[in-house]
């Protein structure tokens, strides 16, 4: 089995077109699911505790006053919580360099080590449902996809901010016909969270839409790049 599961991550690798490696130092990237995985972060069992709490009161809430609070559709369950709390021991004790990014209901590892990601895997905690390798080409500097549909790539500066700009970001972003967001950011524009970071960004093809952010707020941007197509 535990032969199974490494031959099958080496056997789904796909190939990223990229310029650099992921966040200029990574090449691997990979995708599980982990209900609530934000409370992740710091990797800290209290911490954990305290934003489930947190989250659980919210959904109460919710309920309580009739949708006005957000909450997600599913209940968080013990076994859930627990999971976060066993992934947290895993990822203390595996010291193997790496990157974590945290998303909604997905935990994003970056490694330049299949080991970590196979080791994960093998735990059973979460489920693995994508994993990349950075396949560099094109210009420096610049963003190399397959069959790109924009021009532009624009990033966001990681930030607080404050909730009537965060809510005019969304309605801009969510009334555009011509942009595309990534993952992350489409999900964030169905939320109420403040915190934007900077992983997040959109493709489009003109500079009015940097130019209607910054009029939002004039320190969103934290750089925009040209699309090529792979060769």
């Amino acid at each position: 089995m535990k032969k199974g599961i490494s031959y099958l991550i080496e056997a789904s690798l796909k190939p990223k077109n990229r310029t650099s490696l992921f966040y200029g130092s990574w090449e691997y990237c990979a995708r599980f699911y982990l209900p609530e995985a934000p409370a992740l972060r710091g990797l800290d069992h209290r911490h954990i505790d305290h934003t489930i709490w947190l989250r659980q009161e919210w959904q109460k809430r919710s309920i309580n006053y009739g949708g006005s609070w957000y909450s997600r559709s599913h209940v968080i369950t013990e076994n859930m919580i627990q999971s976060l709390h066993d992934i947290c021991d895993f990822l203390s004790a595996d010291q193997t360099p790496r990157k974590i990014v945290l998303c909604s209901d997905h935990i994003y590892i970056y490694a330049n080590d299949l080991g970590l990601i196979a080791r994960l895997a093998r735990t059973g905690i979460t489920d693995l449902l994508e994993i990349h390798r950075a396949f560099l080409s094109g210009t420096p500097g610049t963003v190399v996809l397959k069959n790109p549909k924009h021009k532009l790539r624009t990033y966001f500066k990681n930030q607080r901010l404050e909730s009537g700009i965060a809510e005019s970001v969304r309605r801009f972003l969510i009334n555009q016909d011509d942009i595309r967001m990534s993952p992350s950011l489409a999900c964030w524009t169905q939320q109420k969270w403040q915190m934007i970071q900077n992983h997040y960004f959109l493709d489009h093809d003109h500079d009015s839409v940097i130019m209607m952010l910054q009029m939002i707020n004039s320190n969103i941007i934290r750089k925009t790049l040209d699309i090529e197509a792979a060769k």
